[in-house]
């Protein structure tokens, strides 16, 4: 859950100069929301300063004035699924750091500054959920969690076409589209079936008449979400898909179409070595292609951990890469 809060301090101090204890007073302030005690608050985002009205400014800190305040996006989730989540990290033998919102950290990966502060529709296509995060003018606007992800197209095809569900998994992303009018009916592809034993031939179109009604869902999810938050028109920088099943043929299109905002596949930049980790066989690549946007959290999550983490802490350095970090709804270690 997410709400958008107020926080306003008087500046202390003989010359009125804003310092950092400034800025924490004001944070906490708008920190002090409702809260029920199923219930944790994850992130307190600052938005944008004002200082004696002057609204706008996004380091206040050296600045003067006497009355300082802040607008903050909050960002809760349930303590039990944390708590869970954190007990099974420690009893693995591993610490965690903090608890980081998984768009939040994604979002770090594949979006520019520039698309941040022109305003961008970040969505992640998890397994179990879509998580969508708007920025505007360089700062959060908007998130939410949608509950239905790329987990929900396998278990469709599973059923679907009688196949095993990690059958229906591997057929999705080597053989899936969300365009099952542009397939032809001549195309076959072989699928196990259900009792593990023997293959037989199912017309591709099929697979994909399967595929296409769950991600039309998603996508009028993502769209109602937008429009119900009023983050439509903050967005001329469009919506940028993420997460493995962003990946599936026609996506891109079939998000532009209904969300009527231009679209592209976001995925980390400048980050070597996933070749080598997307050999592991428990990936399934489609041709030589490296899927990096199922990469997208876990990148975030390392340039989240030197941006906003302690370095002697969180062993993060510029130079390593050995930093654990919890996720919602994903524990991943990186």
């Amino acid at each position: 859950k997410s709400i958008n809060s107020h926080g306003v301090v008087a500046v202390t101090g003989d010359e009125k100069e804003i310092k950092e204890s400034d800025i924490k007073r004001v944070i906490d302030a708008a920190r002090i929301i409702p809260v029920s005690a199923e219930e944790d608050i994850l992130h307190v985002l600052p938005r944008e300063f004002i200082i004696d009205g002057s609204p706008g400014i996004q380091d206040p800190l050296g600045m003067s004035g006497v009355r300082l305040e802040v607008e903050t996006h909050i960002i809760k989730g349930a303590s039990t699924s944390i708590q869970n989540l954190v007990k099974s990290v420690l009893r693995a033998g591993l610490s965690v750091d903090e608890v980081v919102l998984e768009p939040l950290a994604s979002s770090q990966a594949v979006l520019s500054e520039d698309e941040k502060e022109l305003g961008a529709v970040l969505v992640d296509i998890g397994g179990g959920t879509t998580d969508v995060i708007v920025f505007h003018e360089g700062s959060i606007a908007h998130t939410s969690v949608l509950p239905v992800g790329g987990n929900h197209v396998s278990n469709d095809i599973a059923v679907g076409l009688r196949t095993p569900v990690s059958e229906a998994e591997k057929i999705k992303i080597m053989h899936g589209s969300v365009l099952p009018d542009e397939i032809d009916e001549s195309e076959k592809i072989e699928v196990l079936a259900a009792s593990g034993k023997e293959r037989k031939k199912l017309s591709r179109k099929m697979l994909c008449q399967v595929i296409e009604p769950r991600m039309n869902e998603m996508f009028n999810l993502v769209k109602k979400e937008l429009d119900s938050a009023g983050s439509a028109d903050l967005t001329p920088a469009g919506l940028i898909l993420t997460g493995g099943a962003s990946l599936l043929e026609g996506s891109e299109r079939l998000a532009s179409d209904i969300t009527e905002l231009p679209v592209r596949i976001g995925e980390p930049d400048y980050v070597s070595g996933l070749s080598n980790v997307i050999d592991n066989p428990v990936y399934i690549k489609k041709g030589d292609t490296i899927p990096r946007a199922i990469f997208s959290t876990a990148v975030g999550l390392i340039e989240f951990a030197l941006e906003n983490g302690d370095a002697k802490n969180s062993n993060v350095s510029s130079n390593t890469v050995s930093y654990t970090h919890l996720t919602l709804p994903t524990i991943l270690r990186v």
